[in-house]
């Protein structure tokens, strides 16, 4: 190399941002616990555990969708949906 120190050059994540993505992974690790646990315990065959491992996906997904600030919500009205014959007047 050049012998010059490029230590400074590598940012620090903001303040927050650690602790965010540790808990965003929780879950996901919590399931492939439970998959591959199960499995290696014999609680589960595999194709259980797939089951098991692509309901709890499911979930996280609904999950995530419903915390997405883009996710329009029950009873909000949105300028993309046309009104229906359900829809109060």
């Amino acid at each position: 190399g050049d012998g010059a120190d490029h230590s400074a050059m590598i940012a620090a994540p903001p303040s927050g941002c650690v602790m965010r993505g540790t808990i965003e992974v929780v879950p996901v690790v919590c399931l492939m616990v439970v998959v591959l646990g199960g499995i290696c315990a014999g609680i589960m065959t595999p194709t259980e555990a797939a089951a098991v491992g692509a309901f709890g996906a499911l979930l996280m997904a609904d999950a995530a969708r419903e915390a997405s600030p883009l996710h329009p919500r029950v009873g909000t009205p949105s300028s993309r949906t046309a009104p229906n014959s359900c829809s109060p007047a």
